[in-house]
């Protein structure tokens, strides 16, 4: 068997849940504001050498690509899709994001080959010194990076200008991942939409230490929540940075997967009829790294896909959401249920429990 590919984007990749492509009805809605102006095809530019090694360059309206070993205008159509369907999901994304971009092109970095990921680093490590990285930091990375095949990336501002890009962004290696040559591969469109929307969250997740950890149901679950419903499977693992010091250490390579990855919607409805095994929405807020398990990664993506369900609960969601952003402070449980327009945690169970129950849910 193949290495699964791994990515350390919020802690996530790689080769998971295999869930058939999705139906029309599946797609997602398009927002309040309807569907916005479509931006024009990627364009190819020329290539760029980075290092030892030359990258195929495209650019689109958002994304600045660099591939070494296939094209970059699917992976920059890629971002472009992505983009809009959290434009449409989001009433607040496109705007937030467009203003603190102020025009710059989100740089995405893929590969295809270890070979390609280890003189990627050899370019990209002085850089990422340079980009204000600690010590820590650089040996952390360093000792997960022939396991990742995904990452954020950060920028120093010279090198962001003669790229022509903003300073952070994403890098992928394709090598492993399944479908790797279509431009909607779940992989790519996992780390994609996991790059998005930390820019979103950014506010929130600076907010206090160890944010990232507390948010999995809305950092991780959203990931998967996109990776499933745009891509049409899931191939994530999740990798704690926080108890992966040894290169050597497997504990921090969480079990993310039922064995049956196939049916696993069916096991989550299975949870939700029995109240013992159900899912509170309280007890998913609070998921993190040091609890994870496959049936709580699980809930946290059905959560997402409840809050995406109907156009009225997803506007109330991204409505409070966009509050919490601005303070900024984390969400909480109590928000959440005013915020959905329910009296008290047991109604928003209920509501949430019965979804997972229903038609509506399925792969």
């Amino acid at each position: 068997m193949k290495p699964r590919p791994l990515t350390a984007a919020l802690l996530t990749l790689a080769c998971l849940w295999a869930v058939p492509s999705l139906s029309a009805d599946d797609k997602p809605k398009d927002g309040p504001k309807g569907k916005p102006t479509a931006p024009p095809p990627p364009s190819a530019g020329q290539p760029a050498k980075l290092g030892s090694l030359t990258f195929n360059t495209a650019y689109s309206a958002r994304f600045a690509v660099f591939v070494k070993g296939s094209r970059a205008e699917p992976v920059a159509e890629c971002g472009e899709r992505v983009y809009d369907a959290m434009m449409k999901w989001n009433p607040h994304f496109g705007p937030t994001l467009d203003e603190g971009l102020n025009d710059a092109l989100i740089p995405v970095f893929t590969v295809y080959s270890r070979a390609d990921q280890n003189s990627f680093k050899t370019w990209y490590f002085p850089i990422l010194q340079k980009a204000g990285a600690g010590p820590d930091a650089i040996t952390q990375m360093q000792a997960m990076w022939d396991k990742i095949s995904g990452t954020q990336v950060s920028l120093d501002a010279g090198t962001a200008t003669e790229l022509k890009c903003f300073q952070r962004g994403t890098f992928l290696n394709m090598e492993s991942a399944k479908n790797k040559n279509d431009a909607m591969a779940p992989f790519r469109v996992h780390n994609m939409a996991a790059t998005l929307q930390n820019f979103y969250l950014d506010p929130i997740l600076k907010s206090k230490e160890g944010a990232a950890d507390d948010l999995l149901w809305l950092t991780a679950g959203f990931t998967f929540f996109a990776e499933i419903r745009l891509g049409g499977a899931a191939e994530t693992h999740i990798l704690d940075y926080e108890t992966m010091p040894d290169p050597k250490d497997k504990t921090a390579i969480k079990p993310q997967s039922y064995a049956d990855g196939k049916h696993w919607p069916e096991n989550v409805k299975k949870l939700a009829r029995a109240k013992k095994t159900a899912l509170p929405v309280a007890k998913i807020l609070q998921i993190n790294m040091a609890s994870l398990s496959p049936d709580q990664l699980a809930f946290a993506f059905a959560f997402q896909d409840y809050l995406h369900s109907t156009p009225e609960i997803s506007q109330k969601f991204y409505d409070y959401l966009h509050e919490v952003r601005a303070k900024p402070e984390l969400p909480e449980i109590n928000g959440l249920i005013k915020a959905l327009g329910h009296p008290d945690a047991d109604t928003l169970d209920k509501a949430f429990w019965e979804f997972l129950k229903s038609p509506a849910f399925k792969q």
